[in-house]
């Protein structure tokens, strides 16, 4: 049984065919991507630093 258009109109899609559509794209998207993971850690790892210089140049004062 093949799914029907929601709008009834010729070449249209079903909600279930767009959600399908949606996380695909972002699966694809994710895997060509990979050095966003590493931009992640060493903004991460360069806030940790900077707080603790941050705590240490305010021990100094």
């Amino acid at each position: 049984m093949a799914s029907a258009s929601k709008t009834y109109a010729p070449g249209g899609t079903s909600a279930r065919q767009d959600a399908k559509a949606v996380h695909r794209l972002a699966a694809t998207t994710h895997r060509n991507i990979p050095m966003l993971d590493i931009l992640m850690l060493a903004l991460v790892f360069g806030f940790f630093v900077a707080g603790i210089g941050y705590a240490y140049a305010c021990e100094r004062l």
